[in-house]
């Protein structure tokens, strides 16, 4: 299973423990969804992992699903060195949507990651048994909630270079 297929995952759990009701202000127009590989580079990307992507990222389409908070896109690359690296995008309806994304993340193993958007999340799990890593960053700006997600094979928890790069990727939003 693919980083693509543990997000989703996720968000379903998430979503059927916190109830799929819409907030208030579902329907209206969502912010523009930006392309994913624009907001972030391969040559960062090669920077932060060491690994370039390659072949086909994994998608779900320029335009994402629809979720019960707006719609949710996602960028998934294998890279040159085993890892894979994952971009997720929601375009919440509102702020109040975005905020209830944030909050659904918190509370799936995500620690308080001060002094990146409005607010920042951490998620750092090591696989002992198979000597790999996960390391996932994420943060709030108004309408977006933005995730950066690297898997390694050599059991890297540090997640600095990550932070930079998703403080980068917001201001381009």
């Amino acid at each position: 299973m693919g980083l693509l297929d543990g997000a989703l995952a996720k968000l379903r759990e998430v979503a059927e423990r916190t109830g799929q009701a819409k907030p208030a202000g579902a329907g209206r127009d969502l912010p523009p969804i930006p392309d994913l590989a624009t907001l972030v580079t391969q040559e960062e990307i090669r920077e932060v992992t060491g690994g370039s992507p390659e072949g086909t990222p994994r998608t779900n389409g320029a335009d994402g699903m629809e979720v019960d908070l707006g719609r949710l896109v996602i960028w998934e690359a294998r890279l040159s060195n085993g890892g894979e690296f994952l971009i997720t995008l929601s375009a919440c309806f509102d702020e109040a949507a975005a905020n209830l994304g944030m909050d659904r993340m918190a509370e799936v193993e995500h620690k308080p990651l001060d002094g990146v958007g409005e607010r920042g999340l951490v998620r750092v799990k090591s696989y002992r048994k198979q000597g790999t890593s996960e390391v996932g960053v994420t943060s709030h700006k108004g309408r977006y909630n933005l995730s950066l997600t690297h898997t390694t094979a050599d059991g890297a928890t540090e997640y600095g270079p990550l932070t930079e790069l998703l403080r980068k990727a917001l201001d381009r939003l």
